[in-house]
């Protein structure tokens, strides 16, 4: 994994939703790029990623690699997208804010409605196997959305900082996501309780 990340954070809830004492893991701090590899060659059994992470990993080890979870199982982690501004940012720059939150909105709705246009844009792009990003589109959901489930996602996450002394306290999320922007763009992508 590596230390204060997304890895980290997965492993931790992986873990705890299958009950295994992190006592019984030995973790190594491994920065994504050298997981792969690591792992071809035998010094690790296993690790948490984003992609490309573990479609490279199949690539590179066929069948001696397997995906024990994805995080959206049971649960146990799936990664939210924020868009994240500064205050300062925003109140200067409300209209930036929208204009960038109606370009995902208008690229989400490319995705849905080509995905495999999409897919070989981003293939080519990133020069990953275009069968592989379209797999990924398949198993990602483009909303633009505001829910009570992301506020706790965003709570969770930072009582995890605090407890890992990332950050000094976990903010009241009503008080730093100010959902008005997303309001302008997709009123419907607000279902947060008043």
């Amino acid at each position: 994994m590596t230390n204060g990340s997304a890895s980290q954070y997965a492993w931790e809830r992986f873990l705890a939703f299958h009950k295994i004492d992190t006592k019984e893991v030995t973790f190594l701090n491994v920065q994504p790029p050298e997981m792969v590899t690591l792992m071809d060659r035998g010094d690790i059994d296993a690790f948490a990623l984003w992609e490309p992470f573990p479609m490279r990993a199949l690539e590179t080890m066929g069948n001696k690699a397997r995906i024990l979870a994805r995080g959206m199982d049971n649960n146990i982690y799936t990664a939210i997208l924020n868009v994240v501004v500064s205050k300062a940012f925003a109140g200067k720059n409300p209209e930036a804010v929208e204009r960038l939150l109606k370009s995902l909105a208008e690229a989400n709705e490319f995705i849905k409605s080509n995905p495999d246009k999409a897919a070989a844009l981003v293939a080519e792009t990133v020069k990953w196997d275009a069968k592989g990003v379209s797999q990924l589109i398949k198993e990602n959901n483009y909303e633009i959305v505001l829910l009570p489930a992301t506020l706790k996602d965003l709570s969770d996450t930072a009582a995890w900082l605090a407890k890992a002394n990332r950050i000094k306290a976990v903010p009241d999320m009503k008080k730093v996501v100010v959902p008005d922007y997303l309001k302008k763009v997709n009123p419907a992508g607000v279902k947060l309780a008043d």
